[in-house]
């Protein structure tokens, strides 16, 4: 990923927080042939510095037979974003942009083969997802039959991250003034991804820019 100093950070919690809130990331995997899935993928600790990364593929998807530990991939997420016209800076002269978070986490995938295992992935990835506003529902509400079933159709994965890269893109190269406009215009917009960037961009310490 191009990371420009300004926009750097080492920020392993910002990582974290942009992963567990935007869960439909895209994982690509470095093989002969580049394969790339838009698939929900959930963090889980598990006493790493980093965490590891839970998910599953329909089992026809070619992706799901890189899924041995040998192959290189990157999942990616993207985080609040939002346009950022000129007309909110005090500065003259500048031109539009766009301010955004993302985290590209690395690692080597690996298939999940035990079934009690792969469940437990299941399992997992439903109750992330799963709230009193949907029902609760859990795979407990299937008959085992059918649950084996399904099962069969796919195939889950475990990747321990073993290298995060973290983007800010949040007016870091602006001036104080500049950025502040921004921010307030940002607070005030009606769509949520544009008031999330102005949380975001008001939490940065700009001090260490």
């Amino acid at each position: 990923m191009y990371l420009p100093r300004h926009f750097a950070s080492e920020d392993i919690a910002v990582a974290h927080q942009v992963i567990d809130q935007n869960a439909f990331a895209i994982l690509m995997t470095h093989g002969e042939e580049l394969e790339i899935s838009h698939i929900p993928i959930v963090r889980v600790d598990d006493g790493s510095e980093y965490g590891k990364l839970i998910g599953h593929v329909a089992k026809p998807n070619p992706q799901g037979s890189h899924f041995d530990g040998s192959l290189r991939a990157t999942a990616i997420f993207t985080g609040p974003h939002a346009y950022v016209s000129p007309s909110w800076y005090v500065t003259p002269e500048l031109v539009p942009t766009w301010n955004y978070a993302a985290i590209h986490a690395h690692g080597h995938p690996v298939a999940v083969e035990d079934q009690t295992a792969a469940r437990a992935i299941i399992d997992e990835l439903v109750s992330r997802f799963e709230s009193d506003e949907t029902g609760n529902w859990s795979t407990a509400r299937l008959s085992e039959k059918r649950m084996v079933g399904q099962m069969k159709g796919i195939i889950t994965f475990e990747m321990p991250i073993e290298r995060l890269e973290i983007k800010q893109k949040m007016s870091q190269n602006r001036s104080e003034q500049d950025a502040a406009g921004v921010i307030d215009a940002l607070s005030k917009s009606g769509r949520e991804s544009d008031r999330a960037t102005a949380d975001m961009m008001s939490q940065i310490d700009r001090s260490k820019v």
